[in-house]
């Protein structure tokens, strides 16, 4: 009768320890999928975070009925200037604009393109954040921002402070 006693209480401490094992691996996975996605989230804030100041930033084009014609617009909705500022027209001859910095707000730049309306495909921008990352928004797609593979590729040897106030 021990024996059968002893076999039963061996075999209630083996269900007993296997139950704890699982409910103990169950609440293990439960808690590393749960950090897995606290690090996700984590990561999108980052991510968003990261680019909070270059989503607020845009360039397009509008025609005038001045000369010159066409005018790109710059808008710099940040609270905080952009860097390193290069516009690029990619109608007609090529021809880009520099701007070391370019502060909040919005700015005309002038371009001299008197060719066939260029439509709204034509002018694409560059720059820096002030965490030095470099981004580009091409208007001729879809205007997604991109980050820059690489921070920087170097500033011209031509520099303007600013490009000229919608004033001017």
């Amino acid at each position: 009768m021990a024996e059968v006693l002893s076999a039963a209480s061996l075999s209630l401490a083996l269900v007993v320890a296997g139950a704890s094992i699982y409910f103990s691996l169950k609440e293990h996975n439960a808690r590393t999928k749960q950090e897995a996605k606290s690090i996700e989230q984590e990561q999108a804030q980052n991510r968003l975070q990261e680019r909070a100041q270059a989503e607020r930033v845009a360039c397009w084009l509008e025609y005038h009925d001045k000369y010159p014609a066409y005018r790109v617009h710059v808008l710099n909705a940040s609270d905080q200037p952009i860097w390193g500022v290069r516009i690029k027209q990619e109608f007609g001859e090529p021809k880009e604009k520099y701007f070391a910095v370019v502060p909040p707000g919005s700015q005309e730049v002038p371009i001299n393109y008197t060719g066939e309306n260029p439509g709204n495909q034509a002018v694409y921008i560059s720059f820096r954040d002030n965490n030095g990352q470099r981004w580009d928004r091409p208007t001729s797609f879809d205007g997604a921002l991109r980050k820059a593979p690489f921070a920087d590729f170097g500033e011209p040897t031509v520099t303007q402070e600013a490009p000229p106030s919608e004033e001017a």
